[in-house]
């Protein structure tokens, strides 16, 4: 059972001063008290703070459920499907700049090059099964994204609330939410283009 500690000792015991420990780590921290890792405690809560604000902005934000099936769909391609369906992403660079982000830059080409084709086909699919909105959920991952720019998230914090948005609606691994947000990218509802 976890059990809410001061932070910052020499502080009143008020809502920013306070985080929920586990039993042994609020046993040592206790008996430690050493300004490192205090300081270290309170990055961690900045960080929950501010995960927390992220999710109330695009909680209300609606998604279309058909983003399941799509999921669903995704999940079942094996590598003789993809083999012929590979895109180079070209756009992604007007997008993001590696240099700001490699790793965010390289797991969305990846995924882009590898998926975009099919899922593209999945999502046309649907659509014409009227499984899903394919234009109202193009116009949703707009919004989100949007609310998300407005707050001035960068853009690997706004890949993960998406990513997390999907998930909690789909109930799916978080690499597939990913996979779908990367062709969201590729497909211009994520990011704008790079203006200099």
């Amino acid at each position: 059972m976890p059990t809410v500690s001061v932070l910052d000792k020499k502080k009143a015991p008020e809502v920013r001063n306070l985080l929920a420990l586990c039993p042994q780590c609020y046993a040592t921290y206790s008996i430690d008290g050493d300004p490192k890792v205090s300081k270290e405690l309170l990055n961690v809560k900045k960080i929950l703070e501010t995960r927390a604000q992220s999710l109330s902005l695009i909680d209300d934000l609606p998604l279309e459920k058909g983003i399941i099936r799509a999921i669903g769909k995704i999940k079942k391609l094996n590598e003789k499907d993809l083999a012929d369906a590979s895109l180079d992403p070209k756009e992604i660079k007007q997008k993001l700049r590696p240099a700001d982000n490699i790793a965010l830059y390289h797991t969305i080409s990846l995924y882009v090059t590898t998926y975009f084709v099919k899922i593209k086909e999945i999502m046309m699919n649907l659509d014409k099964r009227g499984e899903i909105d394919y234009e109202e959920v193009q116009d949703q991952m707009k919004a989100i994204y949007r609310r998300l720019k407005k707050a001035k998230k960068t853009n690997m914090e706004i890949f993960n609330e998406i990513v997390a948005k999907i998930h909690r609606i789909s109930l799916q691994e978080d690499i597939y939410c990913q996979i779908v947000v990367s062709y969201f990218v590729q497909s211009c509802e994520v990011f704008d283009a790079i203006t200099e």
